[in-house]
């Protein structure tokens, strides 16, 4: 199934969806296989189909939730909003409210820098069904014990990155980083302006020839959610 791509938060406040979904690699060339974080506490994800193109076979998850997933998926590709390439999907509670949500992560094609993303359509107990906005992440490290998600996309022309926390359905942005490079004749120079979006605090730091984003990004370590088979 599919992979997911970025979005850009506003510098504070409560959103439900963010951003817009890249799109993904026609070709062959797949991102490394990587890992899952042992250093973290990640529920177990029931992938709902093979990692597959949107014309692919159906998803063999027949479960009522799985077949209410399948049901997304299909008027995604219907629709052409399902990403083709390396994609993957699964059935894990993301925002901690007891009920498995459909994440979808995969490579993003355009821009520069490191593109993993996440695509998170989140499930309305309410409505007993997957809400059809869908959160996009870029980059993303789940800290599931405390409801923060860190991500970032950081290319040749700048970035940026932040911490957000669930509130039920919602993510609060808690800090934003805005990344800008400046090139020099021997080499260049990173400069971040850091916010807190609580306190509204801000600092500033600059290094050269090397991003330096703070450990919780995990910068150039992204670990996939869900387990990758051989394509």
């Amino acid at each position: 199934m599919g992979r997911a791509k970025e979005l850009r938060p506003a510098p504070s406040g409560s959103y439900l969806l963010y951003g817009l979904m890249m799109s993904c690699f026609a070709g062959n060339t797949q991102p490394a296989e990587q890992t899952a974080i042992t250093t973290h506490q990640y529920p177990t994800a029931n992938k709902i189909s093979p990692s597959v193109a949107p014309s692919g076979p159906a998803p063999p998850d027949e479960s009522p939730l799985g077949r209410k997933a399948t049901r997304l998926l299909n008027q995604l590709r219907a629709k052409g909003d399902y990403t083709a390439c390396y994609g993957i999907d699964s059935l894990i509670d993301m925002n901690g409210d007891g009920y498995k949500d459909l994440l979808v992560e995969c490579y993003g094609a355009s821009g520069t820098g490191f593109k993993y993303g996440a695509t998170i359509f989140l499930f309305d107990r309410r409505k007993n069904q997957f809400r059809h906005q869908r959160i996009n992440l870029p980059n993303p490290t789940f800290y599931f014990d405390r409801k923060i998600i860190t991500a970032y996309y950081v290319g040749l022309g700048g970035g940026y990155a932040y911490t957000l926390q669930w509130k039920g359905a919602h993510l609060d942005t808690l800090e934003y980083i805005d990344a800008v490079i400046h090139n020099k004749r021997e080499g260049f120079t990173f400069s971040f302006e850091r916010r807190d979006a609580i306190t509204g605090h801000i600092t500033h730091s600059a290094v050269d020839n090397m991003i330096d984003l703070p450990p919780e990004y995990r910068y150039a370590e992204y670990r996939p959610l869900i387990s990758r088979t051989p394509y």
